[in-house]
């Protein structure tokens, strides 16, 4: 027989219910009785179904904690019309015996929802009339996490983030494919462009149409004519900045054509004052016509000299280092 709220439910003649299988039969008989559905249940008290449940059928390993059985418990049963402390009561006073047995046995219960200290929160000790079917009483502490457990699941969180990234083998080799993409871009526009400051440091080379450029005679070989006669020869021994030139005509045509920016000084005995002295800009041809000596003078390589005799190139020649000075002088001088 089931006792409404307030009334003791050890009256002499009533059965009471001591263990969890009992009084989850005391619920179930109870809502039957009175026809209410489960779900009408855990619309008023806003409890899972699934605890609810669990309660009726004793099965309290389905629950979270002890604490929030014992509050679901007391009202469960205060919704009931029953006396929800005394059952929550007697519940606990079950799960201590329990308890007591386990650590007799050396089994620890399942139900140690405070760690090692064996604590269980009060389930409050007012009348059950004071808290309602809507209002349950403090269930104490959450549950404590061990730190040690909240460390080791961050160290799998971030292993697995860690299996997820890309190896660094490949990492690198993207890097590497990308600087060299932006190397080929970048000197594929400059190829194309040719800005004026790589023509200044000749790191390129600008040569005007029509003019062909002819591979250079080093200053210390000759250059001989179609005749096999010797057009121009090297005389004295040359320096590291200097070279002294005969040409086997009376007079001949020297040639200058720049290729960058270039200083140079054209000087003849016969002249106070130079032919040519200043920086040419690149692709600038100059000619000079004389029967008497021509000292050339430049500060770059970025020049190439030729000798034209009767109409013919005899001779073409770049210097090796700069600044150079050279000295053509024709027969008879």
């Amino acid at each position: 027989m089931i006792r409404p709220p307030g009334e003791s439910v050890e009256d002499p003649g009533t059965v009471v219910p001591t263990t969890s299988a009992e009084i989850g039969q005391t619920l179930r008989a109870s809502r039957e009785q009175q026809g209410v559905a489960l779900s009408t249940v855990h619309d008023r008290l806003a409890r899972p179904v699934t605890e609810l449940d669990a309660l009726e059928r004793g099965d309290l390993a389905s629950l979270p904690d002890q604490a929030l059985a014992l509050s679901t418990l007391r009202r469960y049963a205060n919704f009931l019309g029953l006396d929800g402390d005394a059952l929550a009561l007697r519940m606990l006073d079950g799960w201590s015996a329990s308890l007591a047995g386990e650590e007799a046995t050396g089994h620890p219960s399942s139900w140690h929802a405070f760690g090692d200290t064996g604590e269980v929160p009060s389930v409050g000790q007012g009348p059950a009339a004071s808290v309602g079917p809507d209002v349950g009483p403090p269930t104490g502490a959450f549950p404590v996490v061990p730190r040690q457990h909240i460390q080791s699941s961050k160290r799998a969180i971030k292993q697995a983030r860690r299996r997820m990234e890309a190896p660094g083998w490949l990492k690198a080799l993207v890097w590497m494919a990308a600087v060299l993409l932006a190397i080929v871009l970048a000197g594929t526009a400059i190829w194309f462009i040719k800005p004026q400051w790589m023509v200044n440091a000749h790191l390129l080379r600008i040569v005007p149409a029509g003019y062909n450029v002819q591979h250079p005679v080093a200053p210390d070989h000759t250059a001989t004519t179609s005749a096999g006669n010797v057009a121009v020869q090297l005389t004295g021994s040359p320096s590291a900045t200097s070279a002294n030139y005969s040409v086997a005509a009376a007079s001949f045509t020297l040639n200058l054509a720049t290729t960058g920016r270039c200083w140079l000084q054209v000087t003849s005995p016969s002249s106070p004052t130079p032919l040519a002295e200043g920086v040419q800009a690149a692709g600038e041809l100059m000619h000079f016509t004389s029967s008497g000596p021509l000292t050339v003078q430049v500060g770059s390589a970025s020049v190439l000299l030729s000798i034209t005799t009767g109409g013919t190139s005899v001779f073409d020649t770049a210097p090796k280092a700069a600044p150079f000075t050279y000295t053509f002088t024709p027969a008879g001088s």
